[in-house]
């Protein structure tokens, strides 16, 4: 009896979900779908009747609870989840729950929406009827879970032994595609099955996309259905390279690093060599040791001009290479720079003079004809 008691649980909280309005629309926060399950759970016995639940029929209601909850409503599959669960009671349940032929009834006393976190939402109609047994059909073959509570979807009448009058169905369609899906009679036992249908349908609560177009925003939907634009913070577009100019552009969402010309390094200096390093980005003016100008000429004087940034090859005087010596012959050699002073043979003095006695004098460079006096011819001979 025990093992059975689970089955007058919910028939009991469904009654309760029956005084609720014919038809109504709201949005559920993400957790709100457990509540459902748990209005079909009735928690007024006295603790020992409660007890007694908690060790048999409970436990079957909450692998219900936690084999869908637990899949938050995104598993495409959750519907299988609650059948590995929950086999044994659902062939129970088969087996109790009585059908007769009479009319059956099927009406929705809410549907309400729930949006998940992976961008699809989920359609959540409960019903209240009797004597059927009842097949969740999607019409527009795009839903990615169907899941009946309960399951199998079977209503019987309040005069069953197990009386199960209310259920709910959740069928979760992607974002932006309109839900049509059809609670239908599958039995065939009732005499107006072919008229005991509900069909739900109506527009997606959100939409396919919250794409604002802009690239600044993270664009998404929040749990309670609606489209949210954030914007997004701009990243650091340094390249840590001094030769381009970063910047982030708003329009494409991306950096941009523009090359940049160096700047001009130059201070004007000969003496220093000019150059910008990337690494430090700044100027480097290192000195340098000035150029060579000796021009290899003797007839020049050579020397760097700072101001200019010049090499200067002045024409020079030949120096005197006089070495007052009338001995030498003395000039200034331009090919080895050197004065060159060669000595000379003296110069023929005789002025065929027989009265004078003729020399050259080197310190004045002339010939010296000085007189002598005669020779005395006398030889003694009278």
């Amino acid at each position: 009896m025990i093992k059975h008691l689970h089955y007058y649980l919910i028939p009991i909280g469904f009654f309760l979900l029956a005084a609720l309005p014919s038809k109504t629309y709201e949005i559920y926060p993400r957790k709100s779908i457990q509540e459902v399950y748990q209005r079909a759970v009735v928690q007024t016995f006295d603790n020992g009747t409660f007890e007694e639940l908690n060790c048999e029929a409970n436990k079957k209601i909450e692998s219900l609870f936690d084999a869908i909850i637990s899949s938050d409503f995104l598993a495409p599959n959750s519907n299988t989840a609650y059948e590995k669960n929950d086999k044994e009671a659902s062939n129970t349940r088969n087996q109790d729950v009585d059908i007769i032929e009479d009319n059956c009834t099927l009406i929705e006393t809410s549907t309400t929406f729930q949006c998940n976190q992976d961008g699809t939402y989920s359609v959540i109609t409960e019903v209240t009827g009797t004597n059927g047994t009842f097949e969740i059909q999607d019409n527009v073959d795009l839903a990615s879970s169907i899941i009946a509570v309960p399951d199998p979807f079977v209503l019987n009448n309040a005069g069953a032994p197990f009386p199960m009058l209310n259920g709910a169905a959740i069928v979760t369609y992607p974002a932006g595609v309109d839900y049509d899906f059809s609670i239908v009679e599958v039995s065939q036992v009732p005499i107006n099955y072919a008229d005991c249908t509900l069909n739900i349908s109506g527009p997606s609560p959100i939409p396919s996309s919250c794409d604002d177009g802009l690239c600044s925003t993270n664009d998404y939907i929040n749990e309670a259905c609606q489209c949210v634009n954030e914007p997004i913070e701009e990243p650091s577009c340094d390249d840590s390279n001094c030769t381009t100019f970063d910047y982030y552009n708003a329009n494409i969402c991306e950096c941009v690093n523009d090359p940049i010309t160096p700047p001009s390094c130059d201070d004007f200096d000969c003496t220093t060599a000019d150059s910008y390093n990337i690494e430090t980005c700044i100027c480097v003016n290192e000195p340098i040791d000035p150029p060579n100008c000796d021009d290899g000429d003797c007839t020049t004087e050579d020397f760097y001009n700072t101001g200019t940034c010049e090499c200067i090859n002045e024409t020079i005087t030949p120096p005197n290479c006089d070495d007052n010596n009338c001995t030498t012959n003395d000039y200034y050699d331009a090919t080895i720079c050197e004065c060159v002073n060669e000595s000379i043979d003296p110069p023929n003095c005789d002025d065929a003079d027989c009265t004078t006695i003729d020399s050259y004098d080197n310190l004045l460079c002339e010939c010296v004809n000085e007189p002598i006096d005669p020779l005395t011819c006398d030889d003694g001979d009278c």
